[in-house]
């Protein structure tokens, strides 16, 4: 009888332990499973070189997903050189800051894709093999659950949304500025173009003059300590073309690097050094809350801390846990658990302080930062105005008088009164002049360029949807 008994009991055992084997793979097979993702660098600095001669891919993306503010994908031709607009495109298609922000925005995309889920239920199971003969195996199965009741499954996943639409606002606030540098980026490598275009036609004129000046020597009309002076400001200008060219290729590879390609691809930029500010809006304010990138950012990262502190207060209000099972102990048995905590001792104040205290840190952040871009554009639209004036001023009255310098000069070279020297300081002169003046266009273009990354996009989506591999195209406009 005894051995029976013994085998009756080994015959459960084996059964429940199988049962639980069975549960526990069942449950593991819901889970995910490792797969290997090696770093080729190689395959990279391969693309990355040839990423110049691969733009149509920007023209097909622009057609699938047009953007107001973009030009028209069935006229987007980089054959015929790239525009300040094209550039623009190709940027926030290959900028590498860009694709780095738009892959953080997989994490928030993951947790907001899987917030919200019931927690695993536990299986456990408990056994004793008591010594004493003729005495059964003793164990127990049991099966837990916990019931959110509470509701904080639900504020789990309105902030884990939160959180998700605050990083797609930060990737259009660094869109939106990563174009704004790629404008002000393109204005410098113009006017640098322009820098070296004007000292190139100088050292043209002034090599003409050169041979006035040779010709006057070897007639002993002009001594050569005179012409050794002259040869000097040539070599001058020179020198500062070679500098134009260095600051031109400098320019060019922030270019590359803003736009994400290789500076070994054979690229033409067409030069546009003017910029003009968009107008002012009646309502400044208004206007920056419902169209600055960057208000809006802190608009929704102001949301993710109030859903925090919706969080943390509805963690307070406990969860059920129910627990079921089946054990033999002295006779067979079903096992009915449930807990439910009482919030009387911690009701999660630690957490719901901070919380609250993050709140307020993330409203101050909105409110100064609202502060900020007001004054910013003010003293923006002021700086703009008066470089305006000073540019007009100083065309107006610098460079007239050097021209009429200029006309007179050549008057009197036609009726055989050649001042070389005069000629050449004359020349000196205008084209530090007129470098003086691009400098002061450039200062009051990206000055204009300030005042549109301060005002933003005319047209500010309600909400961004995210695109982790391509650019998000956010309907923004200049």
């Amino acid at each position: 009888m005894d051995t029976s008994v013994r085998h009756a009991a080994s015959v459960r055992v084996r059964h429940a332990v199988f049962a639980s084997c069975i549960g526990g793979l069942v449950l593991l097979s819901g889970c995910a499973r490792y797969q290997p993702s090696p770093l080729d660098l190689q395959q990279h600095a391969e693309e990355f070189r040839h990423r110049a001669e691969q733009l149509s891919v920007v023209a097909e993306h622009m057609r699938s997903s047009p953007s107001p503010d973009m030009p028209d994908a069935h006229v987007f031709d980089v054959t015929d050189g790239i525009s300040m607009d094209e550039a623009e495109a190709i940027a926030l298609f290959y900028n590498a800051d860009l694709r780095t922000e738009r892959l953080r925005a997989g994490l928030t995309l993951a947790t907001k894709e899987n917030a919200g889920l019931w927690d695993d239920p536990e299986l456990g199971f408990d056994g004793a093999e008591i010594l004493s003969p003729a005495s059964p195996f003793e164990y127990g199965v049991t099966l837990q659950l916990t019931v959110p009741v509470s509701g904080r499954l639900r504020v789990e996943r309105a902030r884990a949304d939160a959180a998700h639409e605050s990083q797609l606002r930060r990737i259009a606030s660094k869109e939106w500025a990563t174009r704004m540098d790629l404008r002000r980026a393109w204005i410098r490598w113009s006017a640098q173009v322009e820098r070296e275009r004007m000292l190139s036609e100088a050292i043209d004129y002034a090599s003409d003059v050169e041979q006035v000046v040779d010709r006057l020597v070897q007639a002993g009309e002009m001594s050569r300590v005179e012409a050794r002076l002259l040869k000097i400001d040539i070599e001058q200008l020179h020198t500062d073309q070679l500098q134009a060219e260095i600051d031109r290729t400098q320019a060019k590879q922030t270019l590359l690097a803003l736009l994400g390609l290789s500076a070994d691809g054979n690229l033409v930029f067409e030069s546009q050094i003017h910029a003009e500010p968009p107008p002012l809006p009646e309502q400044i304010d208004t206007h920056l809350i419902e169209h600055s990138p960057e208000v809006a950012a802190l608009i929704a990262e102001y949301e993710v801390a109030e859903e925090s502190l919706r969080l943390e207060v509805q963690k307070q209000y406990p969860d059920i846990t129910i627990g079921s099972g089946y054990s033999n102990e002295d006779d067979h048995r079903l096992l009915l658990g449930l807990s439910l905590p009482v919030p009387i001792l911690n009701a999660n104040r630690a957490g719901i302080a901070e919380a609250a205290a993050l709140r307020d840190i993330a409203r101050a952040d909105a409110e100064r930062a609202l502060e900020d871009i007001c004054n910013s554009l003010v003293s923006a639209r002021s700086m703009y105005e008066a470089a305006t004036s000073q540019r007009m001023e100083y065309e107006h009255r610098v460079l007239t008088l050097l021209d009429e310098q200029s006309r007179e000069l050549a008057a009197l070279a036609e009726l055989g009164e050649v001042n070389a020297l005069m000629l050449v300081e004359t020349l000196s002169r205008i084209t530090l002049a007129r470098v003086r003046a691009l400098e002061l266009q450039q200062q009051e273009s990206e000055l204009a360029i300030n005042i549109a990354e301060i005002l933003g996009p005319r047209d500010m989506p309600e909400h961004l949807e995210s695109n982790t591999h391509e650019p998000t195209q956010s309907g923004e406009s200049r």
